[in-house]
């Protein structure tokens, strides 16, 4: 993520911890664990349209389109004072997240 300039070096004093699970396929999965940040955050809602409006909307279309939403969320660029928040500790550096990170409260309506 360094290297791909999701992340930069910081000196935040928020801080969050880095946990790693297992995927089905035995593989281990980054995670930030941004539950404390959560509790503090204002909480967005953005209820999701009910799917009989949303099929009917599509009724008359014609051209249809699929995108891929691989790393959507990384193509979401952070303020920098909101950036700060975001930040989180390995066993030798912090980082932070320049783009919006999966696991906060507010990133899937903002996303």
């Amino acid at each position: 993520m360094l290297q791909a300039g999701m992340t930069e070096h910081c000196s935040s004093p928020w801080s969050s911890n880095v946990v790693f699970t297992k995927k089905t396929d035995s593989t281990l999965r980054f995670c930030v664990e941004y539950r404390r940040l959560n509790d503090l955050i204002y909480k967005e809602l953005f209820p999701l349209p009910k799917v009989d409006s949303s099929l009917n909307d599509l009724g008359s279309s014609v051209y249809f389109s699929a995108m891929d939403m691989m790393s959507g969320f990384w193509h979401v660029v952070l303020d920098p004072k909101d950036a700060e928040k975001t930040a989180f500790v390995t066993r030798k550096w912090q980082f932070r997240f320049r783009a919006l990170s999966v696991g906060l409260a507010n990133s899937p309506s903002i996303f």
